[in-house]
Formats: structure tokens, sequence, C-alpha cells
């Protein structure tokens, strides 16, 4: 996570089924916070909060409960900790469509509006704060806008101000050159959910459990299904795990050498040491030019002064063997 917002981490729980409210909101921006902290050494000032998937008519009881956990998950962590929150409601499934008046304007084939186009009058709401914006250039059939809500906002962002924020963050997703259809953040939230359920783990049932119990999944507890979603909480957390792996294999890699290291200089050592005890058993000759018999008969030849090592057991049978 950045301050800059390209990086994101995610957090994943279970909850029941047909419930639209986060339940475990609360901890999970609690986790978020503190990744954030330990990433960038700074508190957040102020939280845009992108939030998909939220029918129209329960919009109120949402924002009520999911705004108190936020704020409760920064009184957790800090008591006099009260940053600007912006909580945005974004709805891809309705029935407004955008054309250009302008055939000339048109673009593409399918003749789409182009990339970038909000309305925020006349079709929409004439007290609440939300607008429409198109984000992506249609390539098949008929461009879908974007709907937002601004339920709620702390920041005081203008109109201007917190469209082109959005429609920035559309071009920040990482698997599309263009921009896409809604914002970064709330297209990696949709991601996590989806691949989350590849990682639940499905166990079968014993025979002796009870028939399809209301508000569980498959007949079971929704604790156990979160302990079943078996996910990277993030993917920053990860990569600090195999940071601190690698590093305890370089100081493994180290300690290792040092010791061998230790070893080497304790077999010098030694060597030298068994050297000097032979040498009190050895002594040494020189041998001058000319040319020496050696006990088989056989004649060395010596150009220069030769200093050799004998021992004086051995140097006195060669001398007492007759030539």
């Amino acid at each position: 996570m950045d301050a800059h917002p390209s990086r994101y981490c995610a957090t994943v729980r279970v909850q029941r089924p047909r419930q639209e409210i986060i339940e475990d909101l609360s901890y999970m921006v609690r986790e978020l916070l503190i990744q954030f902290y330990k990433s960038t050494r700074f508190k957040p000032t102020r939280i845009i909060f992108y939030r998909d998937g939220v029918p129209e008519g329960q919009l109120p009881q949402i924002l009520h409960y999911e705004l108190l956990a936020i704020r409760d998950a920064c009184i957790k962590l800090e008591k006099d900790y009260q940053p600007g929150i912006t909580y945005i409601v974004v709805q891809k499934r309705h029935h407004t469509r955008l054309f250009c008046a302008d055939k000339n304007e048109r673009i593409g084939k399918s003749g789409n509006i182009p990339a970038g186009t909000t309305v925020d009058t006349n079709i929409t709401h004439p007290f609440e704060f939300d607008f429409y914006l198109c984000s992506h250039a249609g390539i098949q059939g008929t461009s879908r806008p974007s709907h937002y809500y601004v339920l709620w906002d702390d920041n005081r962002f203008t109109a201007d101000e917190l469209q082109i924020l959005t429609y920035q963050l559309c071009h920040t997703y990482v698997r599309c050159t263009r921009s896409v259809s809604i914002p970064a953040p709330a297209y990696y939230a949709r991601l996590v959910a989806f691949r989350a359920r590849y990682h639940l783990v499905d166990k079968e049932h014993d025979s002796g459990e009870g028939s399809h119990i209301s508000g569980q999944s498959n007949g079971r507890d929704p604790q156990a299904l979160a302990k079943a979603v078996q996910v990277h909480q993030d993917t920053l957390r990860a990569i600090e795990r195999k940071e601190k792996e690698r590093k305890k294999e370089r100081e493994k890699r180290k300690k290792e050498r040092k010791k061998e290291r230790k070893r080497k200089k304790e077999r010098k050592k030694e060597r030298k040491k068994e050297r000097k005890k032979e040498m009190k058993h050895w002594s040494t000759w020189w041998l001058s030019n000319g040319e020496i018999t050696a006990g088989r008969g056989q004649n060395i030849s010596r150009k220069q002064p030769v200093f050799s090592r004998v021992n004086a057991g051995e140097l006195l049978n060669w001398m007492d063997t007759p030539l």
C-alpha cells in the first residue's frame, strides 16, 4: 500500500447469505489501516471508501452501519484519530444508457459515448449528490455508465474534484492498458471476493448432521466457512514473510561461513603444531654442488645448493648400507 492509490492489499471475510451489510467491516478496516501504517509509516488523513453492490433500497441502513464501523476501527487504533471519510456507492445494475446527440462525437463502430463522459444534472437526483460516469471506451455493444452515490463526505470534495478523482482511479487498474468501467479499488475488491470462492474448501457433511439451517450456507456455520477460506490476507504480508525467510537464510549462510573460517584457522594451527613436533625429529642438511652417490648407485647432480630435510634415522641407515 502507498499514499498514491496504486498499490492495494485485501482482507477477506465470509458472511451469511442475503446479507448486504459487511458485518466484520470494523476489523477489516483496522487491519488495512495497520497495514497502511506499516507500509508508509504514517496514518491516512482521508479515507475514500468505494462501496460496490448495494441496492438502492438499503442505502440508508448500510451507510449508518458501515460508517460507524469505519469510525470504530479508527478509534480503536487511537482515540483522537478521526480522519475524514468519503463514502461512495458504485452501481452498475441499472437501465440508464447515454448516447451522443452529435454523430461526429460517437466513438467506434458501436457509436458509443467517449470515455470520461460525466452527467450530474437533469437525470440525477434533485437533492442528493450523485452522478453518472462512463469511464471506459465501449468496444462492443452499448456502453453502460456507472452510477455513483456520494452518501457521506467529511472531506468536502466538490463535484468536479470527486468526478476527476474517480475517473483517474479507473486508469490505475493493472490488468488493462485502458480505463475500466469502475475505480480500481472496487474492481480489485470484486476480484478478491471471486478468488476467495476458489480457496473455499468444500468439506463433506457427516451423515449425522441436520438439514439446512436458516441463516447458514450449505448447513454450515459462517465461522466454519471463514476458517475454510484459505487465502492470503494481503500480498504485502506474503512478501514480508518471504523477505524474512531470505534474511534468515542469509544469516544462516553467514554463520556457516564464519564457522568454516574458524575451522580452517584451527586446522592451520594444528598443522603448525604438528610440523613443529616433526621438526624436532628431523635434521637439516645442505647439499652442495657436485655429484652425490645415492644408495642404489644413482648419480644426483645439483647445479644450485638445495635445502633438504632428511630423517636422521633414515640417513644413518643409508650411510651404513654398502655401496
